[in-house]
């Protein structure tokens, strides 16, 4: 990932946690198969790879969890997808991967 697209990341993110009141809200971030990781993870400019949602979460250190919504399709994998501890959150702001709609 160019630093280009990192910054893209984390200005989106905070866009995300911030929101417009200024208090914390809840992260969300896309990923469909005909996503693109130089988007911002929104669901108009979804990522293409679990990775890049991940890491986005991990940088947007939000403090009241994160939902990663998978859209439909096939997302092939070159690799396993791996998950520490701290892609968790915690139990009353849990990072959440669900199928979108």
């Amino acid at each position: 990932m160019n630093s280009r697209q990192l910054a893209r990341q984390v200005l989106a993110a905070l866009v995300l946690v911030m929101g417009f009141g200024g208090g914390a809200v809840a992260v969300e971030f896309h990923v469909s198969p005909e996503g693109d990781d130089g988007n911002s993870g929104t669901r108009g400019e979804p990522f293409l790879t679990l990775e890049t949602a991940r890491d986005a979460v991990r940088q947007a250190a939000t403090e009241e969890g994160a939902t990663i919504w998978l859209h439909e399709g096939r997302h092939f994998r070159k690799a396993t997808f791996v998950l520490e501890a701290q892609d968790s959150g915690t139990p009353d702001k849990p990072v959440v991967y669900r199928a979108a709609e």
